[in-house]
């Protein structure tokens, strides 16, 4: 199955030598799917799929791990998990025992309070999804909206405009994905409001998502979105931390240098889901024209960069150029007079390489790149065009299609 492609891969190969896998999974990307195709194809044996809630899943998790040699719990709670990790403690696969794969939803953290509630965020970029992490006793996998890696290059501009949601992905038509990913936008709304009387309701949280839909690319201002919501900075701050949480936002850090700005930038990692609280309804849409469309690409090529760099060690993914280097780490750059490197790959505190993504390909690197990539000693400059062809540009700089640059980042 195509949604399942390279995280099946991940799950086989990790099971060979662990009894117990957990999967974190985004909402709407595919977890139930994966989880059904991954037992109806298990390589180890009878595959068994649980669906439900404690007590009655328990006992049938039970009663299945005696005749099943793989058992997949579809969003399995703690109760579930700690079961699962006593059945492989004592009966352990090489003894006969079954393989576990526990499909766990992201949901926001439970340290999380409330929308209304004080306190201060956490830092901007730092992980704050711990709803599902691994213990020791096994290995977690993100699964994560469908990758340009997985639909593969040949689908870049439709895998843009819908995103990786399955259900907007594979829908009928652009117009039809948009309807689900609005219908997407209105459940999480339903998740992230305030279960108080006096705190922000459903429709507040659609307009904070479509504030930070808007505000890609930048250092998200929370007071300035606080204003015009009519909530506080803190109450903005939270839900921001919520979605980190969830899995729908990347923060990139600057470059930590003097010539850069400090503030990270703030992404969507669905586009779809962005188009969709822009109110686009399909991809010649006016509302993606000009600056909107701009951002939205260098969204999505920093995501589908990013999502390369992660997927690199499952069995399909491009392999490293060295197994045992770790993988590069990702920034951006900005200079006081708005010269930008929107991309830098970096180990060890050196740059591997930048880039700047453009929607159209060009005769010359952008104004002012090529200066900052000289300050800070970045040897290899790409300008990364939607279908852009290899060639040479000013300044250092080559120009190249997003297929591409994914595939060298990955080898990095």
């Amino acid at each position: 199955m195509l949604i399942s492609r390279a995280i099946t891969s991940a799950i086989i190969a990790s099971l060979k030598n662990r009894d117990l896998v957990q999967v974190a999974a985004t909402s709407g990307s595919g977890l139930s799917t994966l989880l059904s195709g991954l037992v109806e194809r298990s390589p180890f044996g009878r595959g068994i799929l649980i669906r439900g809630s404690l007590p009655r899943a328990a006992a049938e998790l039970v009663a299945a791990s005696e005749s099943a040699a793989l058992v997949a719990v579809d969003d399995a709670d703690e109760s579930l998990f700690a079961l699962a990790l006593g059945l492989s403690a004592t009966r352990p696969a090489d003894a006969g025992g079954p393989r576990f794969v526990l499909g766990r939803r992201r949901r926001p953290a439970a340290s999380a309070r409330p929308l209304q509630t004080g306190g201060r965020a956490p830092a901007a970029g730092a992980p704050d999804d711990k709803d599902y992490e691994d213990d020791g006793a096994g290995e977690s996998i993100a699964l994560d909206p469908l990758s340009l890696f997985e639909a593969g290059p040949g689908s870049l501009k439709k895998h843009w405009f819908r995103g990786g949601l399955p259900g907007a992905y594979f829908a009928a038509d652009d117009a039809s994905a948009m309807d689900y990913l609005q219908g997407y936008a209105g459940r999480l709304a339903d998740e992230l409001a305030s279960r108080r009387s006096d705190g922000p309701r459903r429709a507040d949280a659609l307009a904070l998502l479509a504030a930070v839909a808007a505000g890609q690319g930048r250092a998200f201002n929370a007071s300035a979105a606080a204003v015009e919501l009519g909530a506080t900075a803190p109450t903005v701050e939270r839900f921001v931390r919520r979605l980190q949480a969830l899995g729908l936002i990347r923060y990139l850090n600057a470059w930590p240098t003097a010539a850069a700005r400090s503030r990270p930038r703030l992404y969507l990692r669905d586009q779809g889901l962005a188009h969709a609280l822009l109110g686009a309804r399909s991809a010649s849409d006016a509302i993606l024209h000009g600056h909107e469309a701009a951002v939205s690409w260098q969204a999505y090529a920093v995501e589908q960069a990013a999502a390369a760099i992660d997927a690199r060690d499952t069995l399909d993914a491009p392999l490293p150029a060295s197994a045992s280097a770790p993988r590069p780490e990702l920034y951006y750059a900005e200079s006081p007079d708005g010269a930008a490197l929107d991309l830098i790959l970096a180990r060890g505190g050196r740059p591997l390489a930048c880039a700047v993504f453009k929607r159209f390909p060009s005769q010359a690197a952008p104004r002012g790149a090529g200066n900052l990539a000289d300050r800070l000693g970045v040897g290899r400059r790409f300008v990364v065009c939607p279908e852009g062809r290899p060639r040479p540009l000013t300044r250092g700089f080559v120009e190249l299609g997003l297929a591409r640059f994914i595939e060298l980042a990955a080898g990095w």
